[in-house]
């Protein structure tokens, strides 16, 4: 759990690797693009996924989803992040509609992204 403005500074640190060395050391970030499965064809990498994954981009996007329907998308490249916090905890709730929702956010975010 953290706020809009913690999450926002997390992603500035893998936008800006060099500005937060301190707490990141900048060569993590570009480990954290590449495929760690044994394949290297699963779409994981250290604690996120891949976009090549799931959505098909120009170029590797890191994202990772939380149980309470929380998720950030991480460009580095295009130098842009995605936080979207929410709170989605229900005991009998189904899942597959909320994930269904967010694929179509981050879909559609990428889709714009694409655009610029």
């Amino acid at each position: 759990f953290s706020t809009v403005a913690d999450l926002t500074r997390f992603c500035q640190a893998y936008l800006r690797p060099e500005a937060a060395a301190t707490v990141l050391p900048p060569q993590w970030v570009h480990h954290l693009l590449s495929d760690w499965t044994p394949t290297h064809q699963a779409g994981r990498s250290l604690g996120w996924a891949l976009t090549t994954a799931q959505w098909p981009t120009a170029h590797r996007v890191i994202w990772h989803s939380g149980f309470t329907g929380t998720y950030l998308v991480i460009d580095p490249l295009m130098q842009q992040a995605m936080v979207f916090l929410t709170n989605r905890v229900h005991p009998i709730a189904p899942n597959e509609p909320y994930l269904d929702q967010r694929n179509a956010v981050i879909s559609t975010y990428l889709a714009e992204k694409s655009r610029q």
